[in-house]
Formats: structure tokens, C-alpha cells, sequence
């Protein structure tokens, strides 16, 4: 089964390319002034290639980046789950815009209904990495 990969932005100043991101993962990116271009310059390129391994999905922002990182990760999930035959659940969720020391462990297991392990990426992105296919009941 092929693996998945996505990439949550909660910036609003989003300034890497949005494109070759969305080539090789799943990207949600929040709606702000300054990434809808951005965005809007992904899908003008090819909407028909978006899927749940690539392509750029938006939304916007409910509260603090925090809350909002909280509210969508089971929505996250749920898009990203895998269909069990050809594509495998979300392995790696990596999170711009809310750092490792900002979160509750258990509180993202809790909206994930899953065990993973959350660690600082080298550019300190939050790395949450599914440890397990099936969920926890």
C-alpha cells in the first residue's frame, strides 16, 4: 500500500512553494490574504490531480493557530485515512505553525484516536508520526 504524507500549514504568511509541496503530499493550508494566491495558483494549475496523497486543500482558521490545529486534526484524519486495499492511513503529519513545546501529547492521540509519536522537526515543524494502522478504540 502506498504510504501518505501530509503537510498542515496553520501560517498565514506562507512563503515556501506550494506547489512542488503539493506534488509529492497532501497539503491543507489556512485561508489568509496572503496564501489564497498561492493557493488559488495550485488549482489553476490542475485541481484534477488533487487526491488524497497530493493536491492542496484550504480552510480557515477557527480561533488561535493552536485551537485551530486541535478542531481540524480529526478532519485531517478522517480525509486522510486510506481506503485499506491501495493506500495506507496517513503515516506523517508535519505541522507548520505550532511548535512540538506548544502541544498536549495526549490531547492529539485523544483527536487522532491513534497512538503516534509527536516530536520538533529540524526547522522546528511539529512531526507527528502515525505509530500504528488500526485506531484506538
Amino acid at each position: 500500500m502506498k504510504e501518505q504524507v501530509v503537510l498542515f500549514i496553520l501560517d498565514e504568511g506562507f512563503e515556501g512553494d506550494l506547489h512542488v509541496l503539493s506534488r509529492t503530499q497532501h497539503v491543507w493550508i489556512c485561508e489568509s490574504e496572503a496564501n489564497m494566491p498561492l493557493i488559488e495558483a495550485v488549482w489553476e494549475r490542475g485541481r484534477e490531480e488533487c487526491s488524497q496523497q497530493r493536491g492542496v486543500t484550504s480552510f480557515r482558521r477557527s480561533g488561535s493557530r493552536l485551537d485551530t490545529f486541535y478542531s481540524f486534526l480529526s478532519t485531517i484524519d478522517e480525509h486522510h485515512s486510506g481506503d485499506g486495499i491501495h493506500l495506507a492511513p496517513w503515516s506523517q503529519l508535519t505541522v507548520l505553525g505550532v511548535q512540538a513545546s506548544e502541544v498536549e501529547t495526549e490531547k492529539i492521540k485523544a483527536e487522532l484516536r491513534c497512538e503516534c509519536r509527536v516530536s520538533a522537526g529540524e526547522d522546528s515543524e511539529l512531526i507527528i508520526k502515525r505509530l500504528e494502522n488500526e485506531r484506538s478504540e
